[in-house]
């Protein structure tokens, strides 16, 4: 297949800058994907360290139902699937929302403060402390859903992103092709038109030309068999 100067040099630029395109704009998503996970953890536990703190009293007092209240704050939070607290003996104390027909989920009696991101689900464990004392641990599951939604339109945004730089690369390389095979064209246009010339003067000279390569004739002119008396295909070879 014959393909033009011109579009040689389009396929070898966008060739060099689809993939550039590709691998820049991947990091850029693999970067961003864990910014936007860390901000959704520190911001989980920084929401159980407030609540935390405002249920320290409750678990003092063993008051239930104002650690249930306190618990409340969370609802503004879409993303809350469900709160626990414990006591200082690791025995459930309060929940956001009551527990059907299921086991309320164990906690480490290490009391580490955890966050982690586990079957589509965050999961951030707070130790309760004040004053330096151990008053118990709350719990926090949330839901990925809203983060899973920001990271797909954050990937849709980058894939345009990724189209209009593809046809910017496309338009710029087009646009370079012409200033890098222009002269290259105007040298092979001024090749044709020399061999142009010297075959329309090999056809109408009076002289006998002929051309040869390591002592073989490969063509002769009309002149050069009427001075011969040779036909052309007698000389040839």
């Amino acid at each position: 297949m014959n393909i033009s100067l011109r579009h040689k040099i389009v396929f070898i630029m966008l060739s060099v800058t689809i993939p550039v395109i590709g691998l820049g704009l991947g990091s850029v998503m693999i970067k961003n994907v864990s910014v936007f996970k860390q901000t959704m953890l520190d911001n989980s536990v920084m929401t159980a360290r407030i609540i935390g703190n405002h249920a320290a009293s409750d678990l003092f007092l063993e008051d239930e139902i104002a650690a249930r209240e306190a618990l409340t704050g969370l609802l503004k939070r879409s993303t809350i699937i469900n709160a626990f607290l414990y006591d200082a003996q690791g025995t459930l104390f309060a929940s956001l929302h009551d527990l059907v027909q299921k086991e309320p989920p164990t906690i480490n009696s290490e009391k580490n403060s955890i966050a982690e991101f586990r079957n589509n689900r965050l999961h951030v464990i707070q130790p309760v402390y004040y004053q330096g004392r151990d008053y118990g641990t709350i719990y926090l599951l949330l839901s990925t859903k809203q983060l899973d939604d920001e990271l797909m339109q954050y990937g849709l945004f980058l894939l345009v992103v990724a189209a209009l730089l593809i046809v910017l690369a496309y338009l710029l390389a087009n646009l370079l092709q012409g200033v890098i095979s222009k002269p290259v064209q105007q040298q092979e246009e001024a090749h044709e038109q020399s061999e142009e010339r010297l075959m329309r003067f090999f056809q109408v000279t009076s002289e006998g030309v002929f051309f040869h390569e390591d002592g073989k004739i490969l063509d002769v002119n009309f002149a050069m068999t009427a001075i011969s008396g040779y036909k052309p295909c007698e000389m040839l070879g």
